[in-house]
């Protein structure tokens, strides 16, 4: 087993940008988590309490609060944590940052 880290970003505020950071439980580490995500919500969305999201709308932030542990499971993988970062900042910022 290994444990991978995904960070979804929400830009859509620049003045408030927002990560939502996943810590998820894999076979390994060349789990491929994107397909086995994109096929745990397929048939999420089969179920009554998934019918309500319409096609393409269920997101990251909706993995996070809605997937069913027992269909991750199905598929291989198993959130173990979910945070909110407290600070968003810019990958390539440099120190010390002009002013």
């Amino acid at each position: 087993m290994a444990i991978i880290t995904i960070v979804a970003h929400d830009l859509s505020d620049e003045q408030c940008p927002v990560a939502l950071v996943l810590q998820v439980e894999v076979p390994s580490r060349s789990f491929d988590i994107h397909s086995a995500v994109s096929a745990a919500v397929a048939e999420y969305l089969e179920t009554p309490d998934g019918a309500e999201y319409s096609e393409g709308s269920f997101n990251w932030g909706d993995v996070a609060d809605y997937l069913p542990e027992e269909i991750c499971n199905k598929h291989g993988f198993r959130i173990k944590d979910v945070r909110t970062a407290d600070v968003v900042v810019e990958h390539d910022e440099s120190f010390p940052s002009e002013e």
